[in-house]
């Protein structure tokens, strides 16, 4: 297995993106690359500082994780995306470069998960320890949530991890003033909601015992904001990433996007080209 970490050695805490990627590769026995990227425009004086910079993090990684630290010109966005794929896994930190780029186009941490084709970890508090907590949120609306339940159970067996599953019901009833029409929009509701949970909760038994957490369907609030308001009893949240098309779609982003730059755990995306394999 082979990770690759974006380490942006002029933002400040760097060294946790390098320390939560020595920790991952040690407990994934991975082989771990670190990459910065300057911009076009850097002198070679500054190249060459921050491959000194670079060597000296790799040196703190175990001979046995320890892979290539690289220096490359371009935009930070495009050059991770290009240069992952082969990867098992991008490893960024959820900072941003400025107030209008995120204004703008997202976070690179959001960038970058909106066109990865590798699995994304945005690390956002400590490294993962032995048997974390992990959530992963299923959006039953999707064929492709089979897929995407696949993908975090095998993460979540080789971290050690237990996994929880969570699907949110966005619907909400209207304001209904006559009381027998209430009451029956209320129970239909209800009777949907329980084919819910017990629809989710028999996704979750294909997940090996031996990871199996529980099942669970939140209702009434919106995907991005009910798994940011769960993460914080988590150690890792696992979503997936949609590929979108057309401005609206862009200008609005996705649930992963919202997620990374508000969860209050480690977060995992899953690209959409993997949940079709």
């Amino acid at each position: 297995m082979r990770i690759l970490a974006g380490i942006d050695l002029g933002e400040e805490g760097h060294d946790q993106v390098a320390n939560w990627t020595r920790a991952l590769a040690i407990r994934l026995s991975a082989q771990a690359d670190l990459m910065f990227v300057l911009p076009d425009s850097a002198r070679k004086k500054a190249f060459q500082k921050s491959c000194r910079s670079l060597d000296a993090l790799s040196s703190g990684f175990p001979d046995e994780v320890r892979g290539q630290g690289s220096c490359e010109r371009g935009r930070p966005v495009d050059t991770l995306v290009m240069r992952s794929e082969p990867y098992d896994a991008l490893v960024v930190g959820p900072r941003a470069r400025g107030t209008w780029e995120q204004m703008l186009l997202g976070t690179v941490a959001a960038q970058v998960v909106r066109r990865a084709r590798c699995p994304v970890f945005v690390c956002r508090s400590k490294p993962l320890e032995k048997g974390p907590r992990v959530l992963v949120g299923l959006d039953l609306a999707r064929k492709t949530h089979n897929r995407l339940l696949h993908h975090a159970a095998q993460w979540t067996e080789t971290l050690g991890g237990t996994l929880d599953a969570v699907y949110v019901d966005t619907q909400r009833l209207p304001l209904i003033r006559d009381a027998s029409l209430r009451g029956a929009a209320e129970r239909e509701v209800e009777a949907r909601r329980a084919r819910d949970q017990k629809f989710t909760a028999e996704q979750l038994e294909r997940v090996p015992k031996a990871i199996r957490g529980k099942a669970r369907v939140e209702a009434g609030g919106m995907p991005g904001t009910t798994l940011v308001g769960l993460s914080g009893g988590y150690d890792l949240l696992m979503v997936g990433s949609l590929e979108r098309t057309g401005v609206v779609e862009h200008l609005l982003g996705s649930v992963a996007e919202y997620v990374v730059s508000r969860a209050h755990a480690n977060v995992l995306t899953f690209p959409s080209r993997l949940h079709r394999k």
